[in-house]
C-alpha cells in the first residue's frame, strides 16, 4: 500500500476496531470510545473485548476475527506482552492499518526493540503497517476522530502534526494545533515520510508542523520534505539536540537521534524551517495562517512608544531584516499631521503624530496607509498599549488597512498588560492580523516567512 493511502486510512478512517477496550467508561478509564463518541466521530466503531456483551451501549466482539467487516483501521490499546498476538490476528483479518499504542518495545530496552521488530514483521507479512508502538494514534478534527486515551482538543485548523509524543495532541497556550495529527510513536514502521507524503496533497492542511527526536531514513525524508516545502510550509521543532536531550530521546522513543548540526543542515537543504522551542512552533504556525506567505525583509514600524523601535532595530539586526528610510512620499503624508520638530523616520514615532491637531484616528489611519503604500516596505509592524482609545482606535484602521492592502502582513506587538485577553483578541479575531508576544518574537517569526519566501522563489527559479 502506497503512503497516501496508508495514512488516509489511518486519518480518515469510514471505520476502526478498537482492540482491548476497557468495560469501565469515566476520566480515570482511558476509553477511547467513550471520547470518540463524544468527539462526534460517524464512522463505524467495533469495539474488542471478550468479557463483556456491550461497552457504552455498543455491541462488542471477544476477537478481531469475529467482525463483520474489516475496518481500516485496528487501534491496539493491550499490554504490551498481548500486541503481537494481536497484531497478527488483526492483519489476518486484512486490517491494513494497526496503532499499537503500548509502551516498553524500543523506548524501553533491546529486549523490547526486538519485539517491536517482530511486531513489524509480522504486519508485512500480510501488507499491513503499524503506527508507533508507544502512540496516541491519529486525530483528524474535520472527521470529529481522535484515538488518544485522554480527551484532547481539536480545532478544524489546516495543520498536519507529525509527532513521535503525544503531548501535541494535548495544544499549545493560545493555540489548538490538531487539525490533523499523526504520532508515530517509536518510529517502528510508519514514519515521518509517509505522513509528508499524504500532507503534501491534503487541501486541508496548508502547513504541516513536526515533533522531531530522530528520523530514521534520511534520505528519504529530505526528497519527500523538498516536495512538500515547494507547495507548502513545514516547520520542525527538534528535540535532543544536546547529549542529554539526546539521551532523554532515545529512552523516549528508542530514536537514534544522530548530530545536530546535521539535522540543521537537512532541514535547511529541503526547505523545512527549524524552531527552537514550542514558543516560536506557535508563533510561526499563527503567522503563516494569517499573514500573507510573501517576502518580507523590509520593515516598517509605528509605534507608540520609541523604546519599542530601539528594541525592534536590535532584532532587525539579529534576524537579518531591514529598516529602510520611508519615501519621500511617505514622508510628506506624515508630516502633513505631524508636530513641525518630528523627524519622520523609521521606526516612526506614532505617539508624537496621534497628539497633533488631527487626532489619533485620523493620523492612524494617515500613517498605516502611507507606509502600507511606501513601495520600501515589506511588512509593518505596530507598537500599542493595552490602553484604550490607542488600540480601538489602531484595531478598526488596521483591520481595515490588513483587508486592503492583502500582500503586506501587518503584525503587532501590545505592551502593558492586556488583562483578560481582549485587545489581541480583537485585533486576531478576522485571521490577517497576528499579535506577538514580544518584539523578537515578532521579528523573528517575520524572518523566518521571508526565508521560506526566498525559498520557493530559489526552488522555482531552477
Amino acid at each position: 500500500m502506497d503512503s497516501v493511502s496508508l495514512v488516509k486510512q489511518i486519518l480518515e478512517p469510514r471505520s476502526v476496531a478498537l482492540v482491548g477496550l476497557p468495560r469501565d467508561a469515566g476520566p480515570e478509564s482511558r476509553n477511547v470510545m467513550e471520547y470518540l463518541l463524544r468527539h462526534g466521530y460517524e464512522g463505524r466503531i467495533f469495539p474488542v473485548n471478550p468479557n463483556c456483551p456491550e461497552i457504552l451501549g455498543v455491541k462488542t466482539y471477544c476477537s478481531v476475527r469475529d467482525l463483520p467487516e474489516t475496518p481500516d483501521l485496528a487501534v491496539i490499546a493491550t499490554p504490551q506482552h498481548l500486541a503481537l498476538s494481536l497484531v497478527q490476528e488483526s492483519a489476518e483479518k486484512g486490517i491494513k492499518a494497526i496503532a499499537v499504542v503500548a509502551q516498553g518495545f524500543a523506548d524501553a530496552d533491546a529486549e523490547g526493540g526486538k519485539r517491536q521488530q517482530e511486531i513489524v514483521s509480522v504486519a508485512h507479512r500480510y501488507g499491513a503497517r503499524v503506527l508507533g508502538p508507544n502512540t496516541f494514534g491519529a486525530a483528524n478534527a474535520f472527521l470529529n476522530f481522535n484515538t488518544a486515551f485522554a480527551l484532547t482538543p481539536m480545532r478544524r485548523v489546516p495543520i498536519g502534526m507529525i509527532c513521535q509524543s503525544g503531548f501535541p495532541f494535548a495544544g499549545f497556550p493560545r493555540m489548538v494545533v490538531v487539525g490533523k495529527a499523526l504520532d508515530i510513536g517509536n518510529t517502528s514502521d510508519v514514519d515521518f515520510s509517509d505522513g509528508l507524503e499524504y500532507f503534501a496533497g491534503d487541501d486541508q492542511t496548508r502547513l504541516v508542523a513536526l515533533y522531531v527526536e530522530g528520523i530514521r531514513d534520511g534520505r528519504r525524508f529530505m526528497e519527500t520534505a523538498q516536495r512538500v516545502t515547494a507547495r507548502k510550509p513545514v516547520i520542525a521543532l527538534k528535540a535532543g539536540k544536546g547529549v542529554s536531550g539526546a539521551r532523554v530521546a532515545s529512552s523516549h522513543s528508542g530514536s537514534l537521534t544522530g548530530v545536530d548540526r546535521v539535522y540543521d543542515a537537512a532541514f535547511k537543504q529541503c526547505g523545512v524551517l527549524r524552531v527552537e522551542d514550542t514558543e516560536e512552533l506557535v508563533d510561526l504556525c499563527r503567522a503563516f495562517l494569517a499573514l500573507p506567505k510573501s517576502r518580507v525583509r523590509r520593515l516598517g514600524v509605528l509605534t507608540m512608544t520609541m523604546a519599542g523601535g530601539t528594541m525592534v532595530a536590535d532584532a532587525c539586526e539579529k534576524y537579518n531584516m531591514k529598516l529602510p528610510a520611508f519615501s519621500e512620499d511617505t514622508v510628506r503624508k506624515v508630516a502633513a499631521l505631524a508636530p513641525p520638530w518630528l523627524r519622520i523616520g523609521n521606526p516612526l514615532d506614532q505617539g508624537a503624530v496621534n497628539f497633533s491637531g488631527a487626532g489619533p484616528r485620523k493620523a492612524i489611519r494617515v500613517s498605516l496607509e502611507a507606509v502600507l503604500e511606501d513601495p520600501a516596505i515589506d511588512a509593518v509592524l505596530v507598537i500599542i498599549p493595552a490602553l484604550e482609545p490607542e488600540h480601538r482606535n489602531f484595531r478598526d484602521v488596521a483591520l481595515e488597512m490588513a483587508a486592503r492592502y492583502g500582500e503586506k502582513p501587518v503584525a503587532f506587538w501590545i505592551y502593558g498588560p492586556d488583562f483578560d485577553g481582549s485587545t489581541a483578541a480583537d485585533l486576531e479575531s478576522t485571521g490577517r492580523i497576528v499579535n506577538f508576544g514580544s518584539l523578537d518574537r515578532a521579528v523573528r517569526a517575520l524572518s523566518r516567512m521571508a526565508k521560506y519566501a526566498e525559498y520557493v522563489e530559489t526552488r522555482n527559479d531552477e
